[in-house]
C-alpha cells in the first residue's frame, strides 16, 4: 500500500497548499497564493482527477487570485472551474449555478463577466467556498 500512502501524503500537501492560498489571498499576495495553488491543482487532477470537487475548487480559487495578476490566465482558470462542474454535476445543479454566480460577482466591473458566465443565479455555493466580492475592489464583502 505504499501507492495509497503516497496518495493521500499528496492530498494532504495539495489541502495545505490551498488553504495556506487561501489565507495568502486575503493578505493580498497574490503571487504566491497562486503558486501554491497551482501546485494544489496539479496534484490534485493526478490524484483526484480533473472532475472532483477539490479541484474545481482549487481551480475557482486559482482564477480568483490570478483576477489580480493576470486577466487571461485567470479567465482560463475559471472557465476551467466551470466546465470541469458543469460536466460532473450538471448545468442546473446548485454548485454549477453558484459557481457562476461567484465567477460573476469576481468579474463584475471587469468587463469580462460575458466570456465566462452567461447568466447567474442565487444558490448558495457548494463548489466552491463562496464569499462576497465587493464590485468595486475585488476583496471580499466584510459582512
Amino acid at each position: 500500500m505504499p501507492n495509497q500512502q503516497k496518495t493521500m501524503e499528496l492530498l494532504e500537501e495539495a489541502s495545505q497548499k490551498y488553504e495556506r492560498a487561501k489565507a495568502l489571498h486575503e493578505e493580498e499576495d497574490f503571487e504566491t497564493a497562486v503558486q501554491l495553488l497551482q501546485e494544489a491543482v496539479k496534484t490534485n487532477e493526478v490524484a483526484l482527477g480533473k472532475y472532483h470537487k477539490s479541484t474545481i475548487k482549487a481551480y475557482w480559487r486559482l482564477g480568483r487570485s490570478q483576477l489580480h495578476l493576470d486577466m487571461p490566465a485567470a479567465l482560463v482558470a475559471l472557465k476551467r472551474a466551470i466546465r470541469t462542474c458543469e460536466l460532473s454535476y450538471g448545468r442546473d445543479h446548485t454548485a454549477t449555478k453558484s459557481l457562476y454566480e461567484d465567477v460573476s460577482k469576481c468579474l463584475e466591473g471587469e468587463g469580462k463577466v460575458d466570456d465566462v458566465v452567461a447568466t447567474s443565479s442565487s444558490h448558495s455555493s457548494s463548489c466552491g467556498d463562496s464569499q462576497q466580492m465587493d464590485a468595486s475592489s475585488g476583496k471580499p464583502n466584510s459582512g
